[in-house]
């Protein structure tokens, strides 16, 4: 994982992050801050993850995305293009 340190942000998460956003707009009607507290996670966390921030564990994606029961992770990365 990258430290506070770290300038260099991988453009694949910020692109990865923009997807989760979007879902999060279209989907429901929760602020990032809200969304975060239905799911379990920590706001500063989520709100990380939304901005590409900072490098995170693939099962926090996970369980970002097992909100959506109408979207897989396949699904997911099919939208997207890295």
């Amino acid at each position: 994982m990258k430290t506070k340190d770290s300038a260099k942000v991988d453009h694949r998460l910020v692109i990865i992050g923009e997807q989760v956003r979007k879902l999060r707009k279209e989907k429901t009607d929760l602020s990032y801050i809200d969304f975060a507290e239905k799911i379990g996670m920590d706001k500063k966390t989520y709100y990380k993850v939304e901005r590409g921030q900072e490098e995170y564990y693939l099962s926090t994606l996970i369980r970002i995305i097992s909100y959506y029961e109408d979207i897989s992770i396949e699904s997911f990365f099919r939208e997207i293009e890295l």
